[in-house]
């Protein structure tokens, strides 16, 4: 039996977060940009959303958030438009503040940011709590403390030394993602996934089509990929597993000593297991159910095409 995953990314949810659209090949007509310096104190709430551009925030200073921004205007304005488009917006940056709650980005219904693209390099304090969207962009995040949720329609997210969960999805991209101190639920609707966990945390991966790679798991894990191999090191705890792929290996990486109950399938190719199991029911080369090491929490896994490796 051929297994199908069906896999989807609401890329659409974009759309009504980010205003207007720059287009992928559009010139530009005219640039500007913006820098500014906000204070704080205590922790803070940041949001930033761009329709065209990448998002770049990393942690600094504990009192300041510096923001320096590239303003572009596309080819489907007339030469006027852009100029007086990029001119105000420079000069009246799309920054709300309230305390420690900051808002970067323009107002949904705002006509002015039709056809315009800003890119964003931001340092924020590490007690950041962030979420950062892009219509078409890749977005970077390095060393904060607090709760991460990006999402791009468009490009590459990274995170690393995230202190905490992270939510991380893209429409067409890839995602890695390293040094996540907490619970991951990382997409792709076409891209490649790379995670480490620095501290134990449930994992949720997805992708559409592309390989998945877990380094570090060791509470609950769900990994599935329309198309591509999955392979994923760490311990099996109290939570079970679960490994889904329509065409593509499963390698596990898991020591000699690992206790759980394996359930794997593949459809066409052949399993390989390296602990001793006490097997249930009869001898199969593609289904394979038992206790391993004495038995713990499932393992279970299935690919469509493609072998199993379990060490």
């Amino acid at each position: 039996m051929k297994t199908r995953i069906a896999l989807g990314i609401a890329v659409g949810l974009i759309a009504a977060i980010c205003i207007g659209t720059a287009g992928v090949n559009a010139a530009i007509l005219a640039e500007s940009s913006f820098d500014r310096t906000l204070e704080v104190s205590g922790p803070v709430t940041l949001s930033v959303s761009t329709a065209s551009g990448g998002v770049h925030v990393h942690a600094g200073t504990d009192r300041q958030i510096h923001i320096v921004a590239h303003v572009r205007a596309d080819d489907r304005l007339t030469q006027s438009e852009a100029d007086a488009a990029v001119k105000q917006i420079a000069a009246n940056p799309p920054i709300r503040q309230m305390g420690s709650m900051i808002s970067i980005g323009p107002d949904r219904e705002d006509p002015l940011y039709h056809n315009i693209g800003i890119e964003y390099d931001i340092v924020t304090p590490k007690q950041t709590t962030l979420t950062a969207k892009s219509g078409s962009g890749n977005i970077q995040v390095a060393d904060l403390a607090q709760e991460v949720n990006a999402l791009t329609g468009s490009g590459d997210v990274q995170a690393d030394n995230i202190g905490t969960k992270v939510k991380l999805a893209t429409g067409s991209g890839s995602v890695h993602a390293h040094g996540i101190a907490g619970d991951a639920d990382v997409s792709a609707g076409s891209g490649t996934i790379e995670l480490q966990q620095s501290v134990a945390g449930d994992v949720h991966a997805r992708t559409g089509s592309g390989s998945i790679h877990i380094d570090g798991a060791k509470k609950a894990l769900i990994a599935e990929t329309g198309s591509g191999s999955i392979t994923v090191s760490g311990a099996v705890s109290t939570s079970g597993w679960r490994l889904r792929t329509g065409s593509g290996r499963v390698t596990l990486d898991l020591g000699s000593t690992a206790r759980f109950t394996l359930d794997a399938q593949s459809s066409n190719g052949g399993i390989h297991l390296e602990q001793p199991i006490l097997m249930q029911g009869s001898l199969n080369n593609h289904h394979i159910h038992g206790a391993v090491n004495g038995g713990g929490p499932e393992v279970s896994i299935e690919t469509g095409s493609g072998s199993i490796e379990i060490r």
